[in-house]
């Protein structure tokens, strides 16, 4: 029997939650005794007969508490056991067997099921309430630590997506897409690798390519002062090796002794051929083309390790056409899969000439993450991967010559989306947008002008874009039901692609809605004159980019 002092310990867990418990029996004897016990000490009861039925109710409703019988008709308590621990999840759903079996193989075979404690019949109250005592413990730590979890993860959402908006505000990496194109992917919720582009004044494209040393929020944070500062001499056109001697001073004067950044500076002359980089503890940095495969490994110390003994081992090319430059982080080499075995340097340097003479306008980046997935066969990443492919491209500064007009500078980055794949057809961004918009801007009479802007620019990327849908079947009725039966199916069948969302606030004055598209069917997006027309009753400008493929509209705000 308890002790009296568990017993008032029991209660006062008690008289928190009155607990939900279902009784699963084929015995109706052995059901009525137990919901009197049960009924008697507070606590809500259903009963289920067999496992079937238990697994049912579960479906719709799950219990606190289960107490199962083992041998039983139509599904006995074992499969009952499994299955709904998997329906369970996350929430917790105590199992207690009742079973006349003695035997240490069918309690573990119990046990193996899911189930989290026994007893064996005829069943003794005393025992009972005690570990229904210990069960309301294991829950109630399980619900606490589910609490925590949840805020912690809140809490990471949060500070990733302002982390987030503070590497894509202003970064151009995404800008010249004929020329570069990048990927990153974390192996935990931050990513401490980074890649960011900017604009210096004399015409050249400034590339960072970096790895922190460590995994995490920790690393990732590391990053932010040197992405500020970096952003900062670029602009105030620093040329390389100054640049790149603030930055060590930098990561040498604010971060640990411990903590150090291999790097890549790469810097794109205007014409967008000529190219030289700056490798310090990255991976080698691999040129691809018609004579093969070549490697040019690291030359220089990372950033952070050494005050004096930085080096400015500098490797000029000339991308020829159809050549490329692929740097990659030790993420790549590094990828494991389910045998231990890590993807190593010898598979890369095959995988790459198998493609060294592949098409220059098909990407390496997605077939190469397509790779190390197989690869991996399901195994966690044992560190972030960041890939940036250089290619020879239309040269820098007349691909802004050929805008169809200037795009706005963006001052606050207020919220951004990407979706990516297959994920497009179960997520609608523009309701995201809009309760974004109305928390954060008293201007509630201004937003079916939003609404209908950021539908229209979504629309256009996501089913002319992407999905290669053509926009005159929407004419008459039954144009209209092929079109949406082609835009589900489309969406359904996708698996590459992507549509990122931006929304700046711009001296506060007015909102710049950012949609752009990438892969997908259309290599061009053909703005019809009727969509641009719409979008121009609501939005006083629109800016169309690459090919159309990049739309911002500028809304002016009013305080009336």
């Amino acid at each position: 029997m308890p002790d009296l002092e568990s017993i008032q310990e029991f209660e006062e867990v008690e008289s928190l939650s009155m607990p939900r418990v279902l009784v699963v029996d084929d015995d109706s004897a052995n059901r009525m005794v137990l919901r009197t016990f049960l009924l008697k000490e507070g606590y809500q009861v259903d009963e289920a007969s067999d496992g079937l039925q238990a697994v049912e109710y579960c479906q719709h409703t799950m219990p606190d508490m289960i107490f199962m019988d083992l041998a039983m008709p139509n599904m006995d308590g074992y499969e009952a056991t499994r299955r709904i621990k998997a329906l369970a999840g996350d929430e917790f759903a105590g199992i207690i067997v009742l079973t006349a079996f003695s035997e240490a193989d069918a309690l573990m075979r119990a046990i193996e099921a899911g189930a989290d404690d026994y007893l064996t019949k005829p069943i003794s109250f005393g025992r009972l309430k005690a570990k229904m005592l210990v069960m309301m413990r294991i829950r109630a730590m399980h619900e606490s630590m589910r609490k925590l979890h949840k805020e912690r993860m809140r809490e990471l959402d949060m500070a990733e997506q302002l982390f987030n908006h503070v590497i894509l505000a202003g970064d151009e990496s995404h800008s010249h897409p004929e020329t570069l194109k990048v990927h990153l992917q974390a192996a935990e919720s931050f990513c401490s690798d980074l890649i960011l582009a900017h604009r210096h004044p004399s015409g050249q494209l400034f590339v960072l390519h970096g790895d922190l040393s460590g995994q995490g929020v920790s690393a990732a944070l590391g990053t932010l002062p040197v992405l500020a500062r970096f952003r900062g001499l670029v602009e105030q056109g620093y040329e390389a090796r100054r640049l790149l001697k603030a930055l060590n001073q930098l990561m040498c004067d604010l971060l640990p002794a411990q903590i150090y950044m291999k790097a890549s500076l790469i810097i794109i002359e205007p014409d967008g051929q000529s190219v030289q980089f700056w490798n310090a503890g990255m991976e080698e940095v691999w040129l691809l083309g018609a004579e093969g495969v070549r490697g040019f490994p690291s030359r220089n110390l990372p950033l952070g390790m050494s005050q004096t003994d930085l080096s400015y081992h500098f490797e000029q090319i000339h991308l020829n056409p159809g050549e490329r430059l692929l740097f990659t982080s030790d993420g790549v080499r590094e990828c494991e899969n389910a045998k231990g075995q890590i993807f190593g340097r010898q598979r890369l340097l095959t995988w790459l000439a198998e493609r060294a003479q592949q098409e220059s306008q098909t990407s390496l980046l997605v077939p190469l993450m397509d790779t190390l997935t197989d690869w991996s066969q399901g195994v966690a990443l044992i560190d972030d991967i960041s890939l940036l492919e250089l290619k020879s491209g239309t040269p820098l500064a007349e691909r802004h010559a050929q805008e169809i007009a200037p795009l706005a500078k963006p001052a606050a980055l207020l919220w951004t989306f990407r979706g990516e794949g297959d994920t497009l057809a179960s997520i609608d961004p523009v309701p995201q947008v809009m309760t974004m918009l109305d928390t954060l801007l008293p201007y509630p009479q201004v937003r079916h002008d939003l609404f209908l802007i950021m539908r229209e620019l979504y629309n256009l990327a996501l089913e002319q874009g992407l999905l290669g849908l053509d926009y005159q079947q929407k004419h008459d009725e039954e144009g209209l039901a092929l079109y949406y039966e082609a835009r589900e199916q489309g969406l359904a069948d996708l698996q590459n692609g992507r549509v990122d969302l931006k929304v700046w606030l711009n001296e506060g004055k007015r909102l710049i809605l950012e949609v752009a598209c990438e892969g997908g069917c259309a290599d061009r997006l053909d703005i019809q004159e009727e969509a641009l027309i719409r979008l121009k009753r609501h939005a006083s400008r629109v800016h169309l980019q690459d090919q159309g493929r990049r739309m911002q509209a500028v809304y002016e705000l009013t305080s009336t």
